[in-house]
């Protein structure tokens, strides 16, 4: 990128002003000359106007068509990790979402009991009854007891 470029439009039309102060200037001097050379230094003084204000309108037109394609290509990329964000999001939704088999359940049961919340806790937590929770707690209490009798057995 040239220098022109990175210079911020604020800063332009600052220049622009100044530039055009500056003319008014030579004007004032100018028409203090000579009238011999009045004629000439206007067309002079003319031409120089015009030729700044040209450059300077390129130079803004140049600047501001930078500007905005970069808001394009900002906006284009926020949108791109819009979208990604919103397909993760839905993705981890269905990967996460409880499950309603009665096998599931039983073990979201066990595991926070494991975890050390009692059966009103677990039972907010997934939105099922605390009869509900006493009997899968109690089913897999029986299980495990079963489990060693049976191996006291062998």
């Amino acid at each position: 990128m040239n220098f022109v470029a990175e210079i911020p439009i604020q800063w332009m039309v600052l220049c622009l002003l100044g530039f055009m102060v500056l003319q008014s200037l030579l004007t004032l001097r100018i028409v203090r000359k000579s009238n011999r050379n009045r004629a000439q230094a206007f067309k002079n003084l003319e031409k120089q106007v015009r030729e700044g204000f040209d450059s300077t309108s390129r130079i803004l037109c140049k600047r501001i068509t930078e500007l905005e394609k970069s808001q394009r290509e900002f906006f284009r990329s926020v949108d791109t990790r819009l979208s990604r964000l919103e397909m993760r999001s839905l993705s981890d939704a269905t990967r996460f979402r409880p499950s309603n088999s009665t096998l599931d359940r039983k073990h979201q049961v066990v595991s926070l009991a494991q975890m050390g919340l009692d059966v009103k806790k677990i039972s907010r937590r997934l939105r099922m009854s605390q009869g509900e929770t006493e009997l899968l707690l109690g089913l897999k209490e029986r299980y495990r007891a079963e489990r060693e009798n049976d191996r006291a057995l062998q």
